[in-house]
């Protein structure tokens, strides 16, 4: 990623989330998972998407008890909808 360009391609959020993002304490994984979940949808202009845990496994590189585990705790802190 030498020159990141919005031409190449780019995934709109609205300042709302990532204001929220901010001001929510997370963990690496729970940051590294509530943006692959806006990647998959808002990226592709989509409100939701049903996603598997073997692409949070894959593009994430967490193990999948720690994917199962940061789901249910983004549900917990209303970051994600089940």
């Amino acid at each position: 990623m030498a020159s990141p360009q919005k031409e190449n391609g780019f995934t709109p959020i609205a300042n709302e989330i990532l204001e929220a993002l901010v001001n929510t304490p997370l963990l690496g994984s729970e940051f590294q998972i509530a943006i692959f979940v806006i990647r998959k949808t808002y990226g592709f202009k989509k409100k939701h998407d049903i996603i598997s845990l073997t692409q949070f496994e894959k593009h994430t590189g967490l193990s999948r008890p720690t994917v199962v585990k940061t789901l249910k705790n983004l549900v917990l802190k209303n970051i994600l909808v089940k």
